[in-house]
């Protein structure tokens, strides 16, 4: 900005303090700028007064400023501004005509006003109005110039006879072109004000296009997300129960642990094409729980270490001792940047070392990825966490990628209330880090072995429902809630139509609804029950699945009345921990519920 620009600002806010200080009356533009015009007047025939060498000048001006000031006072006590505007200007003409009665006709320099008197009704009341009075001037030039010609006006200007024409055609076209301006300047302003219509309709036809592009856009992510993520909640759910059936095998361990990594890896690209798009539409959302730091830095580390058998480089990771066990924060995100830094630094490193450092101190928590490859130039520091942006033509051909990890990255640390950032020297290697606030969290809140053989679930029979249109997901949740609750009764439904039919004919303890299913979704399922049925039956703990990625979903779903959500591909632990919690809230309502009754 620069200090012309600030200077007017100033005075355009002192203006308008000036102008809300004002009485009520004079907050109307016409009638301030009336009272300007009128004081602007008032002053140059008081100065005329002084210099003007016309006969009866001081008496004829006195009486024009006390009929100014008189029509000031009738204006101030809310007279009206037509009349007061057609006075002045009666008042004015009739002042200049005497005046070239008593001088040189029209020759007087005072009839130069008669030019000036119709721009008040202009700009005051009306077009009509101001060429009525441009007419009654022009009219009093042709009377005046008649006059003098016959010599009824007093003239002793030397050529006026030889130059009346001139004078009379002169007086007429300025006053002419003096009122042009004001119509010209009006018609241009008219124009532009059509053509900043026309722009805004333009604009606005283009916004509501790009809104409807943006809620197709959405629909089509939420679609890709819901199918991506529903088969890789089957993939990795089945990966994990058959973990547990081969416990005993290690090489068989091995393998399905590299599934599960290899499937991960798979997820975490999905997401990066997802939170993109997400990104760009600011709906991306962090889902706080509770987690093992070390077992989140040991999964990406792992990720890697089937690559890094075959190259020539050392790989660690070291995690200092006063780093909490389990932390609070986004299990997922947190890993999806370990991974994206992680694999940067084994792409672009070929000897040397790779290692992850995680520190922290009573408020954050530091992450950090050193390597000694190939480094980053001075140039290209800026460009880093751009999107689709990579040092140079070069990396791009010779080492691939998209450019969007990093950005990624970037966007998804500040999500979380973190700072990310590098040091890199050319030809050396890079370091390249991120903090994050540290929230810790007691190992007993998550549930990440077995749950105790005491606990709601595995101590009694109880009644769960799962909805789900897909067949898989059904097996795989059956198949998790069989392994941790010996006395368990499951009901299946594929839609939410069939759910209220279900929950109505028997004694539901527990839903796990899913949210996108045909004839019925769980949204529409979950309200009916909050809103059909009667206490207590109303209040059962409904669990939501979705493999939607909008934040909006999520709160679609927690507004119809689902009790907890869980996003797709779950973690059977987490799942059950939630399970139980809502279990627990919903057997101490009932209790309460009882006791009230009774």
């Amino acid at each position: 900005m620069t200090s012309k620009t600030t200077f007017q600002l100033a005075l355009l806010r002192r203006l308008e303090k000036f102008l809300a200080a004002l009485p009520e009356r004079y907050k109307d533009r016409q009638v301030t700028f009336t009272f300007v015009y009128s004081f602007l007047i008032i002053i140059t025939v008081l100065n005329g007064t002084i210099f003007e060498p016309y006969a009866y000048a001081f008496e004829i001006n006195l009486a024009y400023v006390i009929c100014m000031l008189l029509g000031l006072i009738y204006l101030h006590f809310n007279g009206s501004l037509s009349i007061y505007i057609h006075l002045v200007t009666f008042l004015g003409m009739s002042k200049i005509v005497i005046n070239a009665w008593t001088s040189n006709g029209i020759f007087a320099p005072t009839c130069a006003w008669l030019i000036i008197l119709p721009i008040a009704p202009f700009f005051v009341l009306s077009r009509r109005e101001s060429y009525i009075w441009m007419c009654i001037s022009v009219a009093l030039f042709f009377i005046m110039a008649s006059l003098t010609w016959h010599g009824y006006l007093y003239s002793d200007f030397q050529y006026g006879l030889e130059f009346m024409s001139i004078a009379f055609s002169d007086y007429c076209f300025l006053a002419l072109a003096l009122m042009s301006l004001p119509i010209v300047y009006d018609q241009l302003n008219k124009y532009t004000l059509i053509k900043s219509e026309l722009r805004n309709i333009e604009l606005e036809k283009r916004q509501k296009e790009l809104q409807e592009t943006t809620a197709s856009r959405d629909k089509f992510i939420s679609a890709i997300s819901h199918a991506l993520r529903t088969l890789m909640n089957g993939i990795l759910g089945f990966n994990d129960l058959l973990k547990e059936k081969v416990a005993s095998n290690p090489r068989a361990l091995q393998i399905t642990q590299q599934t599960r990594q290899s499937a991960e890896h798979l997820l975490t690209v999905i997401n990066d094409v997802l939170d993109y798009s997400q990104l760009q539409a600011g709906k991306l959302r962090i889902n706080v729980e509770n987690f093992q730091i070390r077992q989140t830095v040991e999964n990406a580390f792992l990720l890697h270490k089937p690559k890094i058998e075959s190259m020539r480089f050392a790989y660690s990771y070291d995690i200092s001792d006063v780093v909490p066990q389990v932390i609070r924060g986004d299990k997922n995100r947190v890993i999806q940047i370990l991974v994206n830094l992680i694999g940067n630094a084994v792409k672009f490193t070929h000897q040397g070392s790779v290692h992850i450092f995680v520190e922290c101190n009573s408020t954050e928590i530091l992450f950090s990825v050193r390597d000694t490859g190939i480094g980053i130039a001075t140039e290209h520091f800026s460009s880093i966490f751009k999107r689709f942006n990579q040092a140079n033509d070069e990396i791009q051909v010779r080492y691939g990628g998209s450019g969007l990890g990093l950005s990624i990255c970037h966007n998804l640390v500040q999500l979380m209330g973190g700072e990310i950032g590098f040091e890199s020297e050319l030809g050396k290697g890079s370091r390249f880090w991120f903090k994050l606030p540290l929230i810790s969290a007691t190992s007993e809140d998550l549930f990440i072995a077995s749950l105790r053989q005491d606990n709601l679930i595995q101590n009694r029979t109880i009644h769960i429902m799962i909805v789900d249109d897909n067949a898989v997901n059904r097996l795989l949740l059956k198949k998790v809630l069989q392994n941790y609750c010996t006395h368990c009764s499951l009901y299946e439904a594929d839609n939410g139509q069939k759910a209220l039919e279900l929950f109505k004919n028997n004694p539901i303890d527990m839903i796990v609804m899913d949210m996108v299913m045909p004839i019925m979704d769980g949204v529409e399922s979950t309200r009916r029950i909050r809103q059909d049925f009667l206490e207590p039956k109303c209040r059962v703990p409904v669990l939501g699945l979705t493999a939607n990625v909008n934040a909006s979903d999520g709160n679609i779903f927690m507004q119809a009345g689902a009790n907890d959500i869980m996003f797709k591909p779950f973690e059977k632990a987490i799942m059950i921990e939630k399970i139980q919690r809502l279990m627990s809230e919903h057997a101490h309502y009932t209790a309460a519920y009882k006791f009230t009754k009774f």
